[in-house]
């Protein structure tokens, strides 16, 4: 066993001490760890229990990691499962919201994420702007204001991945109450 499994298993022992058996059993008894210097990374079975951790027991597994190795621990607390559905769903979500824009926004955004990402060859489009062309495409088009234009447009879509982040936020929250909701029903039925 490795020593960041064993550490990982000490902690863990002490959090079964400190906690009930039902929340240990369900919110810790299937995670893993991993340690990077003093970066932990707690690997929660899935994106429920990666938020339950991370709001309810993620200040008490810092301290836990403290009182046993004595550092200061940083922790991230990550979803284990392949969330394919997810990140389909969000790559969904930006392709719906880049479809909103006119052609000349598409292809400056298109621009942009190849300035941004020069080295990642796999970012395709499917308008007809290319480095040959794309001088052509703007030459009919004021300097300054195009200029402008752009700025104009990074800010819609600075506006709107606000919103998609703000949109999941309130998601993520909707969930957890719709969670909590179903554990006091089925307290209550017991």
């Amino acid at each position: 066993m490795s020593q960041e499994n064993i550490e990982w298993t000490a902690v863990l022992d002490v959090l079964k001490g400190q906690l009930s058996k039902p929340s240990f059993e369900t919110w810790l008894k299937n995670t893993k760890a991993s340690k990077d210097g003093n970066r932990w990374t707690i690997v929660a079975p899935n994106g429920f229990a990666r938020d339950w951790l991370a709001e309810r027991y993620g200040i008490v597994i810092k301290q836990t990691i403290y009182q046993l190795t004595n550092e200061v621990a940083g922790v991230e607390i990550v979803n284990g499962e392949n969330d394919d559905a997810e990140h389909d769903n969000r790559i969904m979500s930006i392709i719906n919201q880049i479809d909103v824009l006119t052609f000349n926004e598409r292809e400056k955004f298109f621009v942009l994420l190849k300035d941004k990402y020069p080295q990642d060859h796999s970012i395709k489009h499917e308008g007809k702007l290319t480095n040959e062309n794309k001088k052509d495409c703007f030459n009919n088009f004021n300097e300054s204001s195009t200029n402008m234009k752009m700025v104009e447009d990074v800010d819609r879509i600075s506006k709107l991945e606000t919103n998609l982040e703000s949109l999941r936020y309130d998601l993520e929250k909707i969930e957890r109450e719709l969670q909590s909701l179903r554990e006091q029903n089925f307290s209550d039925g017991c």
